[in-house]
């Protein structure tokens, strides 16, 4: 991340890494924390976690976890991303492309921008962004929202830039 310029700011940014070290090196020398779930609890949990059968996501809103029927999920996802309406099939060569436009479109900007945020904006080896869906339990039919997260992808770090 570029360097604050602000003094004032950069002090808060000092003073709040300090707590945060000062917190974690404080919590690394007490007992490690117990957990709150039985062994068969815990048995059944990973249980749950590794049955390829179901899938276990949040809920779109109101903070409940969803099992799913994977296959159910997989078709949703389908019938979501095979919307010609919203979503454009393109080929592993076409999504390289435009990332090299991306990254050549920032790399043009070099005589607006210091370096140290040009170099933050540049991502070594961006990755395509990542589909999935979040049941929205209160529907009927329980649909899914969908979501591409953009973590790893081409426009992450510009996406953090502020004008």
């Amino acid at each position: 991340m570029p360097e604050c310029k602000d003094p004032n700011l950069k002090s808060y940014i000092k003073s709040v890494r300090t707590d945060i070290n000062n917190h974690y090196a404080s919590q690394s020398s007490s007992k490690p924390l117990r957990s709150n779930l039985s062994s068969s609890e815990i048995k059944g949990l990973n249980s749950l976690k590794n049955d390829a059968s179901i899938t276990i996501n949040p809920a779109d809103k109101g903070g409940a976890i969803v099992l799913m029927d994977t296959s159910e999920y997989i078709a949703k996802c389908d019938s979501l991303l095979n919307d010609r309406n919203t979503y454009k099939l393109i080929s592993s060569a076409e999504a390289a492309d435009i990332c090299s436009t991306v990254q050549q479109k920032i790399r043009n900007l070099k005589k607006f921008l210091d370096l140290e945020i040009l170099e933050f904006l540049l991502i070594e080896s961006p990755k395509p962004g990542r589909f999935y869906g979040l049941p929205k339990i209160h529907k009927e039919n329980i649909p899914l929202r969908p979501i591409v997260s953009g973590c790893g992808t081409v426009t992450e770090n510009l996406s953090q830039l502020e004008t």
